[in-house]
């Protein structure tokens, strides 16, 4: 996202500032549902709720992609957070319940170094598609991989109820879950602060080419911290 806000800005004629609420929406909104999904898959099943998610994802970015307005832009981004918060964590949960006690850990890393590199071939990618074919076109490609993995995570995953070995280890410690969480919120709010802005102030203040910019976030993104 980061490299397209100069141009949204543009095409919107808002402000950077203003337009960085595309991404504040977006985590806000995946910060409240999250747990309402977690909940709900234990009822549902995780495969329901996970192609559900993978169709709102699909419904959202072409919303943002075609959005007549501002406002709409806005709301699509309400909506693909709430996609988001129904897929993303249910993915650990599912790791969680299938996985051998003795490799919990190990196949948690291979999903979470999925995610991490997804996040720093994104930016050139995008660009790239920016470039050559305008912003918008970034959100088309989007919304036809998630009619794709919709599909795919349908047919690839079962109804798996949530295991009782994870609901015993959960059970009296609840301070242990909230600290954990708190060090995630600071860890990301001193990342993705900086990282959602540092594209539109790249482009205001040193006239930064999109190319540029995703070289940069590309470095950025693949610094262990």
């Amino acid at each position: 996202m980061s490299p397209l806000l100069p141009f949204i800005s543009e095409a919107y004629k808002v402000s950077p500032e203003t337009t960085g609420w595309m991404v504040t929406v977006f985590a806000v909104t995946y910060a409240f549902s999250a747990p309402f999904f977690g909940w709900l898959s234990d009822k549902k099943g995780r495969r329901t709720i996970i192609t559900f998610g993978l169709l709102l994802f699909a419904i959202s970015n072409t919303l943002t992609a075609f959005a007549p307005s501002f406002s709409w832009v806005i709301v699509s981004r309400i909506l693909a957070g709430l996609s988001v918060a129904s897929i993303t964590p249910l993915i650990y949960a599912i790791i969680g319940d299938i996985a051998p006690p003795n490799r919990r850990g190990t196949w948690l890393s291979i999903v979470v170094s999925g995610h991490l590199t997804a996040l720093w071939a994104g930016a050139p990618f995008g660009t790239l598609l920016e470039y050559f074919l305008g912003w918008r076109s970034v959100f088309v490609v989007m919304a036809i991989i998630g009619c794709i993995l919709a599909v795919v995570n349908f047919k690839t995953w079962e109804s798996i109820p949530k295991s009782d070995l994870t609901r015993k280890l959960l059970e009296g410690n609840l301070l242990r879950i909230l600290g954990s969480v708190s060090v995630t919120i600071i860890w990301a709010i001193s990342m993705y602060a900086l990282y959602v802005y540092l594209g539109a102030a790249l482009y205001s203040e040193n006239r930064f080419s999109s190319s540029e910019i995703a070289l940069l976030l590309l470095f950025m993104a693949s610094v262990p911290f």
